[in-house]
């Protein structure tokens, strides 16, 4: 080639226990002029794979401040039904993150409204448990990304749990960025920007969970006072 090139990365890959993938990465990466890693763990791995430090920088994912801001809350919530203490998710319906573990909460928790937005491979089974609990609602795809900022500002706390190292997932920052505070695991990229002004890191637990939400109904200070960052 007579360019240079520059390659990014957008996940963590766990090399350590993938090597056949390490050395199809490594062949790929090793010509490259420069590599921006998605995260400080991204570009860790990457160095421990072989990669020169002197051609990794880290280059986060972003948003669109325009588009997902704060704005009328009571609007939003009007806007997309809801009226009670709300927890939202966006993303791929899988149980590795968290989806499930959401579900289980719902029953414990009758009087909040659990929303989930997206598609994937755990949908039968969100389904099943949310014939079985009137406070679970599916929304499915929202392809509109004016109308998803709704669902953000609506949302009281946004929560995805992954049990595996998480990249620099976007719907964390799309929900910040909207006024609401997230709930996230110590997995990946998600330390490196989710600190106590914005958010909560728990272990993905029936327990963690249960008892964070618990202490956000019992204080409600506690959820403005993220919000309000």
């Amino acid at each position: 080639r007579k360019r240079r090139l520059v390659i990014s990365t957008h996940a963590i890959y766990s090399f350590g226990r993938r090597r056949l993938l390490a050395r199809l990465v490594y062949a790929l990466l090793a010509g490259a002029d420069h590599i921006l890693a998605v995260g400080s763990p991204s570009r860790k791995e990457l160095i421990a794979l072989g990669i020169p430090a002197e051609k990794l920088a880290i280059h986060p994912n972003w948003v669109n401040l325009e588009l997902f801001t704060p704005g009328d809350r009571q609007r939003a919530r009007m806007k997309v039904g809801f009226d009670r203490f709300t927890v939202l998710y966006v993303g791929r319906f899988l149980e590795k993150k968290g989806v499930m573990l959401l579900a289980e909460a719902a029953k414990a928790f009758p009087e909040i409204e659990f929303a989930f937005i997206g598609t994937g491979s755990a949908e039968s089974a969100l389904r099943a448990a949310a014939a079985n609990c009137a406070n679970i609602r599916i929304v499915g795809p929202v392809w509109e990304k004016g109308i998803l900022s709704d669902y953000y500002r609506a949302a009281d706390v946004f929560a995805s749990l992954p049990d595996y190292d998480e990249g620099f997932a976007t719907v964390y920052l799309e929900a910040i960025a909207c006024g609401t505070p997230v709930i996230a695991t110590p997995r990946g990229c998600l330390p490196d920007f989710i600190v106590p002004d914005v958010g909560f890191l728990i272990e993905p637990t029936t327990y963690t969970l249960a008892h964070l939400l618990a202490r956000m109904q019992s204080e409600p200070d506690f959820l403005t006072r993220a919000r309000a960052q």
